[in-house]
């Protein structure tokens, strides 16, 4: 059982008034409960009331009304069901790539069979469902739809979130002393350079290929905010001064990859990227001029993004 979403003429809406006895469906316990529920309207606000919501179901020390549970249940399940509806609604419109969903889908089966000692099957089994073709399509492939849906926002909007994201590559040797570091940076005259003093006894157990990072990337202070300036680099080299670390360390840096040659390896970063996933949802909601009518349960949306909805 699902919300009811519309998705016509370039909109998706959310129609309380139809399904409202639906919002926590995925609760059994509330089954009971929302056979009652009713749709109150005044002009252009809908609220949610319950018939018999007044009724006790916990009483002691703690009084519960069966409009209790169901306000709790709302606030739980409500809103991130909404959301995670209107988004596979979206993506079936948006995603055309079947390629690229069926090795999304691959790639997941086989994380499956690698962490479970049943395998996929045996692990699909044990969530309760009948077949793995039924965790398939009732889990795996919206969840790989979106995945794909995201990597096409990545793509669309590459340059954009490159420098937004401040996305670069970057190799660090971090010393003890100023001195010691600005030595190491006139040593350096390439990138070979750079690996043969990473790979040396003396500064091995201090030195990292950090691979690629961005603003969101765990990396000391310093390094964050000179990320602008590594993103702007437009060869492949040292950066050309030291870096006082927050531990009073310094570290000698040298960005690479500066072309970004191989784009699939940074549109997979981005995709990964809790935020830009984010960015990808408020887009598309957007974009479909997602709307709630409910005042409640569009507060409940905004609090899990406030980009959700206008």
């Amino acid at each position: 059982m699902k919300w009811f979403l519309s998705l016509k003429n370039g909109f998706i809406a959310l129609n309380l008034k139809k399904k409202i006895a639906l919002c926590c469906a995925t609760v059994v316990l509330v089954v009971a409960l929302v056979a009652s529920v009713v749709v109150c309207t005044k002009r252009n606000s809908y609220a949610l009331a319950l018939k018999g919501g007044s009724k006790t179901l916990v009483s002691g020390d703690l009084t519960l009304t069966k409009q209790d549970y169901f306000d709790y249940l709302l606030e739980e399940y409500g809103a991130n069901s909404v959301v995670a509806d209107a988004l596979e609604e979206i993506a079936k419109k948006e995603v055309k790539d079947d390629t690229a969903i069926q090795d999304q889908i691959n790639e997941s089966l086989e994380s499956y069979e690698s962490y479970s000692d049943t395998g996929a099957e045996g692990y699909a089994e044990s969530l309760g469902y009948d077949s793995l073709d039924d965790f398939i399509d009732d889990y795996i492939k919206p969840k790989a739809r979106l995945s794909v849906l995201t990597d096409q926002y990545v793509e669309d909007n590459y340059k954009t979130l490159l420098k937004d994201y401040q996305v670069c590559s970057i190799k660090k040797i971090i010393v003890d002393k100023e001195s010691d570091a600005l030595k190491l940076l006139k040593k350096i005259k390439s990138e070979d350079d750079f690996d043969k003093y990473m790979a040396s006894e003396d500064y091995s157990s201090n030195a990292e290929d950090a691979g690629i990072v961005c603003k969101d990337t765990t990396l000391d202070e310093s390094l964050s905010k000179k990320l602008s300036k590594f993103y702007a680099m437009s060869k492949d080299g040292v950066y050309d001064k030291v870096i006082k670390l927050s531990d009073d360390t310094y570290a000698v840096v040298y960005v690479y990859d500066t072309k970004r040659k191989d784009k699939d390896d940074y549109v997979e970063f981005l995709s990964n990227n809790e935020n830009v996933q984010s960015d990808a949802e408020s887009y598309y909601l957007k974009k479909y001029n997602f709307t709630v009518y409910s005042k409640r349960l569009k507060k409940e949306v905004k609090a899990i993004n406030k980009n959700y909805l206008d």
